[in-house]
């Protein structure tokens, strides 16, 4: 399903619409995601169709174990649509824990900063609008940018997803990531009797900043 709209108001100014897609702009969607550039890292092994982006779209519309969103990058400040730029979401959820990405399709938008406001509005729509313990999530090594951003909002890497994928002639092997919930009360149901390793601390610190910066940027719409 997809979540409620958000708008997040990133520091420079600009705003960036998270919101449900429409059929509409499948065939958009399509042209964009199918550049070799955007589908090597998604696991994809060919150019996508605007039929199956409309199927894509329908499993969306109706899967309850997602939630997830358009994102769109607002032309002003009334603009409630936006130019579709990726899309984001939460996918698997089963015992309050899912697994998150994020695709932004407009490559000259990547290193902006919006990957993160989209990481942060998403765990804060996560504890504020479900009760989410965790957040899994995964990268590839190479693909450096999107892992700062993951650790950026409190992420802390777990391992290596070996032998992950095939792109630029090169095997690839994935970085795996897990985002636990920084409240309090969250925070020691999932630890439980465990201490928690130093590296999640220093990640906890970064979530509850990540919150903290959502809480004055993100509004439900």
């Amino acid at each position: 399903m997809f979540g409620f709209p958000m708008r997040v108001t990133l520091d420079d100014g600009r705003i960036v619409l998270m919101r449900p897609m429409v059929e509409a702009e499948m065939p958009k969607v399509s042209q964009q995601i199918s550049r070799y550039e955007i589908c090597k890292h998604l696991s994809l092994n060919g150019a996508q169709s605007s039929e199956q982006e409309l199927e894509w779209l329908k499993r969306k519309y109706t899967d309850p174990s997602s939630v997830g969103w358009g994102v769109a990058l607002a032309e002003s400040s009334d603009d409630v649509n936006g130019r579709l730029i990726g899309s984001s979401g939460i996918e698997g959820i089963t015992n309050h824990r899912g697994e998150s990405g994020v695709v932004l399709w407009d490559n000259r938008l990547w290193g902006s900063g919006i990957a993160t406001a989209i990481h942060s509005a998403r765990c804060w729509y996560a504890v504020n609008c479900h009760h989410f313990v965790a957040i899994d999530s995964g990268a590839d090594q190479a693909n450096v940018g999107s892992i700062r951003a993951l650790k950026r909002v409190g992420y802390t890497q777990t391992g290596v997803d070996y032998n992950r994928g095939y792109a630029n002639g090169k095997i690839c092997h994935g970085v795996k990531l897990l985002w636990v919930n920084p409240v309090e009360h969250v925070w020691n149901y999932f630890w439980a009797d465990s201490k928690p390793p130093k590296q999640f601390i220093e990640g906890r610190k970064r979530a509850l900043a990540a919150l903290d910066w959502a809480s004055t940027h993100v509004v439900l719409l």
